[in-house]
């Protein structure tokens, strides 16, 4: 099965419908919670809370691709007045204030649309609604 078999199998899952999981006897041979019985079991995911997570290789070279290319009209960015002179020149030698807060990173600034050109199919993205990087962990976060 393929990386998009995959979602879409996925997709049936997460999209809130019923589907049938196999029951398989308990290895003790006690039963288990289904008393021993062998079949399907019908579930329903309409109210089941899904949570996909990942390592996602390559997905911060993708976002800074994205913030990184020029734009035009309103979608361009410019610069702060202190950096830019009266001619349109960048100011040299001014002096920089020192920002203590470290910048995101690229991962923490994924949206959607990068998730997709990271291969993930559009239906399986959209019904994911939140986006949430986590830190990596070092000596001081405890």
């Amino acid at each position: 099965m393929s990386g998009e078999g995959v979602q879409q199998a996925l997709l049936k899952l997460v999209e809130g419908s019923t589907v049938s999981v196999p029951m398989q006897k308990a290895r003790n041979g006690n039963g288990g919670a289904n008393g021993g019985r062998e079949g399907l079991q019908a579930i329903d995911t309409t109210n089941i809370l899904f949570i996909a997570a990942g390592a996602f290789s390559g997905l911060g070279r993708i976002v800074a691709d994205r913030k990184h290319r020029p734009g035009l009209g309103f979608a361009r960015t410019l610069r702060s007045a202190e950096q830019v002179d009266r001619q349109g020149g960048v100011v040299a030698g001014k002096e920089q204030r020192v920002n203590k807060r470290e910048e995101p990173s690229a991962i923490a600034q994924a949206e959607s649309s990068d998730l997709i050109t990271f291969g993930l199919i559009p239906e399986f993205v959209g019904r994911f609604p939140s986006i949430a990087a986590l830190a990596n962990l070092n000596e001081e976060v405890r």
